[in-house]
């Protein structure tokens, strides 16, 4: 696999893909699929962990409507539309 990005002066993984979600505890987590990984590595993540791939968030969850959404958790894909008009 291509070697991680550093953001911030630290090592940073591209999700490709939000799997699935489940509860856990008070919140909810995603089931992430990295980029250049096979699933061997998909791992459960806590929303707050995820906020650099909202966009993928509002993908699964307009996908799967009825699986669990966090607390301010985007479910709407359109939101990341950018208009060219101006």
């Amino acid at each position: 696999p291509e070697p991680p990005e550093v953001i911030d002066d630290e090592e940073e993984q591209v999700v490709e893909a939000i799997l699935d979600s489940r509860k856990a505890g008070r919140g909810v987590q995603y089931l992430v699929q990295w980029q250049n990984y096979d699933q061997s590595h998909d791992e459960w993540k806590p929303f707050k962990d995820l906020q650099h791939c909202l966009e993928l968030i509002a993908e699964f969850h307009a996908t799967f409507p009825d699986k669990p959404v966090a607390k301010g958790a985007p479910t709407d894909p359109s939101l990341f539309i950018e208009d060219d008009e101006t």
